[in-house]
């Protein structure tokens, strides 16, 4: 891993919170997190606030060793805008050119630069890692406990997304596109520690945990922290988001 370039820069937009944060490879601390928490602003907000987040701190895109972004499930407006960004970020044209650290301004006033590396980071799963590091932190508290961590993201109506997790954050199922009342029965002899983004889901299996609800950059990087120090990585062009379902657009009055 290249060490001379010391930044991470962490995007969510899968939500109503378009949020950025810039961590510090050297010690892996949090150094800035700028959000917007006014819904759905991404298309206006998200570049600029990747562009000031740096320049706020003196730095430059090049001065980046990796991007990560919250990759879903989620609204597909923000998925499809937090992954352009991202790739363009890290978008690498040094076999096009034959130079090296070659950087150009782009309309977004964002500078297109090189070998920096993409972290794709499971949504569901960061939310269940923050409550992980703190379970960690408070000596084990539910260590004897057969909890497990239900993640929940709303979609629409009664839908949500939800995966499983054991309090070592793996995933203990796959990710599913559940009714509110299918999840009730599918979980009901669990033990569960649940949060679900943004808003409070109404589902009586456990331990609600409200503080945890809100996913934000922080939260995405805390994750890919860990992913840069296993070497999981994905290559930008390869970057697909987890849609989990169709897109299905909504049908205008009267249709």
């Amino acid at each position: 891993m290249d060490f001379e370039k010391k930044y991470l820069l962490a995007i969510e937009s899968t939500g109503r919170i378009c949020s950025v944060a810039l961590f510090s490879i050297a010690n892996f601390e949090l150094i800035s997190e700028y959000s917007i928490y006014v819904g759905n602003k991404h298309d206006r907000f998200l570049a600029e606030l990747c562009y000031r987040i740096l320049t706020d701190n003196n730095l430059k895109v090049v001065d980046l060793s990796a991007v990560a972004v919250s990759i879903g499930p989620g609204s597909f407006t923000g998925l499809r805008i937090g992954s352009a960004i991202a790739k363009g970020l890290c978008f690498d044209d040094t076999e096009d050119s034959g130079e090296n650290c070659k950087s150009e301004k782009t309309e977004n006033n964002i500078e297109k630069n090189h070998s920096i590396k993409l972290i794709a980071v499971p949504t569901l799963r960061a939310l269940s890692y923050r409550v992980c590091v703190f379970l960690r932190t408070k000596n084990n508290l539910f260590a004897n406990a057969d909890y497990k961590i239900l993640s929940i993201i709303p979609s629409h109506n009664d839908l949500v997304y939800e995966q499983l997790f054991d309090l070592q954050n793996n995933n203990l199922t796959e990710i599913s596109f559940s009714k509110i009342d299918d999840i009730k029965n599918k979980y009901a002899k669990n033990e569960l520690l649940f949060l679900s983004t943004n808003q409070k889901i109404e589902i009586d299996l456990g331990i609600y945990l409200s503080d945890f609800s809100q996913i934000t950059g922080a939260t995405v990087g805390r994750l890919a922290i860990q992913m840069y120090q296993n070497n999981e990585f994905t290559e930008p062009d390869k970057l697909v988001p987890l849609y989990i379902q169709d897109f299905i657009p909504k049908q205008p009055n009267g249709c």
